[in-house]
């Protein structure tokens, strides 16, 4: 379960720094794919499984969620930067 959580808290994260919100969808459902593969591979009971899939899926939302935080703040600085103008100084002679 900790390795679950932790992939996809990294997925997630890659995701959201690089891609838009569509994308969390198909990630999601692959996640899901993946993840009732790997608890039937391990023979797990149903609500394991499912309690996986949960699980896998929340941290995926909470990664992108992290990774898109850095770059709202970096155009948040960009525009407030570019709204703020420079005081022109006077020139001496």
């Amino acid at each position: 379960m900790e390795t679950l959580i932790l992939a996809s808290l990294c997925v997630g994260a890659a995701a959201g720094v690089r891609l838009r919100a569509f994308v969390l969808f198909p990630l999601i459902f692959l996640c899901l794919v993946v993840v009732t593969a790997w608890g039937l591979a391990q023979n797990q009971t149903v609500w394991s499984i499912i309690v996986m899939n949960f699980v896998g899926s929340a941290c995926l939302q909470l990664g992108y969620l992290a990774g898109t935080v850095p770059s709202f703040l970096i155009i948040a600085a960009r525009q407030s930067r570019r709204e703020r103008p420079q005081p022109v100084r006077p020139f001496a002679l």
